[in-house]
This record gives C-alpha cells, sequence and structure tokens, in this order.
C-alpha cells in the first residue's frame, strides 16, 4: 500500500465485538471486503489501522522504522512473553536474539 493511497473505513462505528468472535480472519476477511491490504475501524472505540501482506511487513519491520520496547503494557509482558523476549527488543540486540531463535529453529535441527 502507498502513503498516497486513502485507507478504506469499516462501515461499523466499532469492529470489537467481530474482531473478537472472529480472531485474525477478521482482518483478511474485511480486507477482501473492502478490496484493500490495509483497513481502518474501531475496537474498544479507539482507532485502529490493520495491515496484511508483503509491502506491510517490509514497511513495518524496517531498521529503525517500529520500537518494540515499551509497546506492549508491563502487566501483559509476563502472560504472553517474558521480560527480554525477542518481542520485546530492538536494534542489534533484537537482532542477534532473533538469529539464535531462527538458528534453533532451522529444518535440520528439528
Amino acid at each position: 500500500m502507498h502513503h498516497s493511497q486513502t485507507i478504506p473505513h469499516l462501515p461499523e462505528i466499532d469492529s470489537t465485538r467481530a474482531f473478537l468472535s472472529e480472531g485474525y480472519p477478521f482482518i483478511s476477511r474485511r480486507c477482501d471486503e473492502l478490496g484493500s491490504d490495509a483497513i481502518r475501524t474501531r475496537l474498544m472505540l479507539r482507532p485502529v489501522t490493520f495491515l496484511r501482506g508483503l509491502d506491510a511487513v517490509r514497511g513495518f519491520y524496517r531498521a529503525g522504522r517500529m520500537t518494540r520496547r515499551g509497546a506492549m503494557p508491563p502487566t501483559v509482558v509476563p502472560l504472553l512473553q517474558g521480560k527480554g523476549s525477542v518481542q520485546s527488543l530492538d536494534g542489534a540486540e533484537h537482532q542477534v536474539r532473533k538469529k539464535m531463535f531462527l538458528d534453533l529453529m532451522a529444518p535440520v535441527r528439528l
């Protein structure tokens, strides 16, 4: 998705109930319905933009573009990942941990 394109909004005032009942397929279904790889809606009345596809991944993971540290509320970290998990690290620290994990999960090791 290019910056010059307008991201379509879902017509509902809020999509929380549908998102919770459908889970991640909610995103692809709505993107398909609107013919876009990006959509805007509200979850718990807060504005949210969902992205999908290779261009979104490249933009999201471009070095220096996003900060992972502090992105997740501290009360949630122990429930989902744990302090110091690769998802909460940035820069070189993230790359080193990610490489270590991917090396451990290589097909020859499984």
